[in-house]
């Protein structure tokens, strides 16, 4: 199986937080983006949904979004694409992640990037350029997690 087109790209889900009592005072660290992507088939169509969160927190260590954090701010976006496949050989469940995390992403990224900086000029906030979209990085820790573990020579 190949992808023959895109079929579509769209907004299915979407937040925007921003809880004022928080900006009083306090240091402000940079912004955290998290991702999520999932996948199925729907006869011809790869359907690939792809959740993105920007995250303002205060605290500096904060990684995993959390629903208890201390985010100043919280923008979240989630898009399905559908991909036509041409007829041919089944892809494996491990090829269809790999496309969405890979592609999916880089189809996704610069809608994302348009609905975080439209939302953040709504809010009369400062704007924010989202980092461009690296697939060489995602497929290289894609590769990394599939290798297995390497067992220490024996003297």
């Amino acid at each position: 199986m190949r992808v023959d087109e895109i079929r579509f790209i769209r907004l299915i889900g979407s937040a925007f937080e921003f809880p004022r009592r928080h900006m009083a005072g306090g240091e402000v660290v940079p912004l955290n983006i998290h991702d999520h992507a999932a996948t199925h088939l729907d006869g011809r169509d790869l359907v690939v949904q792809i959740k993105l969160t920007l995250r303002l927190s205060a605290d500096a260590d904060a990684t995993q979004e959390s629903e208890e954090s201390g985010d100043l701010l919280r923008i979240r976006g989630e898009f399905e694409l559908a991909y036509r496949l041409s007829e041919g050989d089944a892809l494996s469940e491990a090829d269809l992640m790999a496309f969405a995390h890979v592609n999916g992403m880089m189809n996704a990224v610069p809608y994302w990037r348009e609905f975080v900086s439209s939302t953040l000029v709504r809010a009369g906030l400062p704007s924010y350029e989202v980092p461009p979209f690296n697939p060489f990085k995602i497929a290289s820790a894609m590769r990394a997690k599939s290798k297995p573990a390497q067992e220490p020579a024996a003297d």
